[in-house]
């Protein structure tokens, strides 16, 4: 898993986002055009195994993040 875009949410839609293994590096997930991941942060960085994020629907281009599980980082760029 490398390099991906999440597309926009549509109502009642959840999204798991969860690294198994990582054997170095980091895994980048970015929203697609004007799709945002909580808030303003529009990507995640997810820096090693078993960190997970759980994502909902609150708008037709937003998700919300409801679990961050270990750290994942969120930006705005």
């Amino acid at each position: 898993l490398s390099g991906v875009t999440l597309g926009a949410p549509v109502p009642g839609a959840i999204c798991i986002i969860r690294i198994g293994t990582l054997t170095g590096g980091t895994v980048v997930v970015t929203g697609g055009a004007g799709v945002k991941l909580s808030g303003t942060n529009v990507k995640a960085t997810f820096n090693a195994a078993d960190e997970a994020l759980i994502l909902m629907y609150k708008a037709a281009n937003t998700w919300e993040v409801i679990a961050n599980i270990g750290g994942v980082v969120l930006a705005a760029s």
